[in-house]
């Protein structure tokens, strides 16, 4: 991990919790890093090096946090589900469409 992984990653583990999680908007003032820097990096913490970070999507209290327990994982978890399920969904009825079938409705 670079030094400014293991600041993010420290200052999510010290002042994160399920319950007040860690803003985007206080990583960015904290380190200034722009959004997408943030984002890149709590990335590389979760995929790279295996640090189980949430993104709390909850609309008051949303930001950053490392679960202490199956529940607290659960709960960060649960939109991504929902995200795929939403893509899955998607996949399925645009590639079932037959295009040849769609498009002859739309002929001159």
């Amino acid at each position: 991990m670079n030094e400014l992984e293991i600041n993010i990653l420290n200052y999510i583990k010290n002042n994160g919790s399920f319950e007040r999680p860690v803003t985007l908007r206080l990583l960015k003032a904290e380190f200034n890093i722009s959004e997408r820097s943030v984002k890149e990096v709590v990335e590389r913490l979760r995929c790279e090096f295996k640090q189980p970070v949430i993104a709390s999507r909850r609309t008051r209290h949303g930001g950053y946090y490392l679960p202490k327990n199956d529940m607290e994982r659960n709960a960060g978890l649960m939109p991504y589900k929902e995200q795929i399920l939403t893509s899955q969904k998607t996949l399925t009825a645009i590639t079932s469409v037959n295009l040849t079938e769609y498009w002859k409705g739309w002929e001159a």
